[in-house]
């Protein structure tokens, strides 16, 4: 199918800072040493990921940006429902409503949690519990690898035993969607390996998962595709390893990246996808990136790619690291050959303005 063919420009616009690096953390006496955002609620605030030092111990907590104040959500000074003390962050969901779900490093070991609203923190799975579909306790949760709303959540993670799983909760109970022995619904990709990205929307769950084809000899994982979960329905396909681009100009173009696999309000699935020229597989080359959606009735809807001119830019695109395309303006990271990044929104016109 043809991509739909997006124009680009440039415009002035006006940018506030959110928060930065060497801002006083709430409470704890020092600066921030690094921030990343975690969501935008409804009313502009901001939640974020704040890492900072005391003594010679790094810690993270969560924040939230509102009217120019910042709140703490967790931080060290945290005490979970347990009575353990929260260190570190380590992955988040969507922050939505002033609820996320989370996962953190703490004195009892790695924690899967929900913060409400009104500020409960509520524990959803803990390293070492044992849950259905497996005999070893779970041991880990990945960066991003965690998601969630109100009632449910989802997680991949690997077990003691070096089996890997994925979850999603009915009922606010996690049920097993796929293993390290569940068959990678792609040729020649055996059985997933595991599943290091996860999205949780409306009971669905999206998620990039990898495999190893078990007859080339090969002990390397690749990439399998994203995938989609949904209750009572077996795993869905969205796109897979060695699948030509939508809109490419040739057949060699094939996904062989996968990255932020998201489910949009409307069901649809969106993710960052990366593709070689097969008849040309110079290592050196750079990666062709793009941002996709692919609709119910199997057709695409391509929103960038890395053969676009945007306005800008230093040296060619490499990947896209970011994007967002549920507001009137579609927002998009991306870093260059040469370690440059850039933020880029799009107007409702197709027009592309750097950040």
């Amino acid at each position: 199918m043809a991509a739909l063919a997006l124009s680009c420009g440039s415009a002035m616009a006006q940018f506030t800072s959110v928060v930065k690096t060497g801002v006083a953390v709430p409470g704890q006496g020092t600066n921030f040493t690094n921030v990343n955002i975690a969501g935008i609620d409804s009313v502009g605030g901001a939640a974020f990921i704040g890492s900072f030092t005391v003594g010679a111990t790094n810690y993270s907590g969560l924040y939230h940006k509102i009217n120019g104040n910042i709140l703490t959500l967790v931080d060290r000074n945290s005490v979970g429902p347990a009575g353990e003390t929260i260190n570190s962050i380590i992955a988040t969901g969507d922050y939505e409503n002033g609820g996320i779900v989370f996962a953190a490093n703490t004195t009892l070991g790695r924690t899967l949690y929900r913060y409400a609203p009104n500020g409960a923190l509520t524990k959803l799975q803990r390293e070492g519990d044992v849950l259905p579909g497996s005999t070893s306790p779970i041991s880990t949760f990945y960066n991003r690898g965690v998601s969630g709303d109100q009632n449910d959540f989802a997680f991949g993670t690997a077990h003691v035993d070096g089996g890997t799983s994925l979850y999603s909760s009915v009922g606010g109970i996690a049920l097993p969607v796929a293993d390290n022995k569940t068959r990678v619904p792609v040729a020649e990709m055996g059985d997933f390996i595991d599943f290091p990205e996860v999205n949780h929307r409306n009971g669905a769950t999206a998620f990039v998962g990898r495999g190893m084809d078990p007859d080339n000899g090969s002990t390397i994982a690749e990439t399998a595709g994203v995938f989609v979960a949904r209750p009572g329905n077996p795993i869905e396909t969205i796109s897979h390893f060695n699948e030509p681009i939508p809109g490419a100009v040739s057949d060699d173009f094939r996904f062989h990246e996968f990255e932020r696999p998201r489910i949009m309000p409307d069901g649809r699935v969106a993710f960052a996808g990366g593709f070689i020229n097969e008849s040309d597989p110079d290592p050196t080359l750079p990666r062709h990136m793009g941002v996709f959606i692919r609709n119910p009735d199997l057709t695409w809807k391509s929103y960038i790619d890395s053969n676009m001119n945007l306005p800008g830019l230093q040296a060619n695109i490499a990947e896209f690291n970011q994007f967002s395309l549920e507001t009137d303006y579609n927002y998009f990271g991306l870093d260059d050959i040469n370690h440059g990044s850039y933020i880029y929104y799009e107007s409702a016109d197709g027009v592309f303005t750097k950040l």
